[in-house]
């Protein structure tokens, strides 16, 4: 009865006016259900235990854009929930529309970036395929100019190159020995 309410309220949103794209760098600490669809790619997804194996959460990880802030964390607790976050995470790596999503503080888990926001994934909201379009494959990079900005703890995404000293060996310039 109420995933019936949910979807028919919803449904009359969303016929009242034209399908908004609200990206993900532009959400910010308000809480409450968004009007606006989110496009992003599905970057992870997947089923977490805690306490021992005794509890369980399913989390996805939702990428719009190449700007450090373009990426907010999803996250479904009880078994309704999570059993609905299902239609999610089949959709890893693939562009989704998600709609009528639920936003509040990100509470004790780490942010990308330090967003303040995280979506908490129930019954009520719809998740639909979409085109690709101009949706990244991979997360932002954060620069190592970028990291000494930081101010709080938050997820980032690295690229690094490990290197492991090896003897030396000898190398030819202009005929001579170095």
């Amino acid at each position: 009865m109420t995933r019936f309410r949910c979807l028919s309220s919803f449904a009359r949103v969303m016929e009242a006016k034209p399908a908004f794209v609200q990206k993900i760098a532009n959400i910010r600490g308000a809480t409450g259900r968004l009007r606006e669809q989110i496009l992003a790619r599905v970057l992870d997804a997947g089923t977490e235990e805690y306490g021992n194996g005794e509890k369980q959460k399913s989390f996805a990880i939702l990428c719009d854009g190449t700007d450090l802030h373009s990426v907010i964390a999803v996250e479904a607790w009880n078994n309704p929930d999570q059993k609905a976050m299902k239609s999610l995470i089949c959709q890893k790596g693939n562009v989704v529309s998600l709609a009528n999503a639920k936003l509040q503080s990100k509470g004790k888990g780490l942010g990308f970036l330090g967003k303040q926001v995280k979506i908490a994934f129930d019954t009520c909201t719809v998740v639909k395929p979409a085109p690709a379009g101009q949706v990244p494959e991979s997360l932002p990079l954060v620069g190592m100019k970028d990291l000494k900005a930081l101010m709080t703890v938050c997820a980032v995404s690295m690229e690094a190159v490990l290197h492991v000293p090896g003897s030396a060996v000898e190398r030819n310039f202009d005929g001579k020995k170095n």
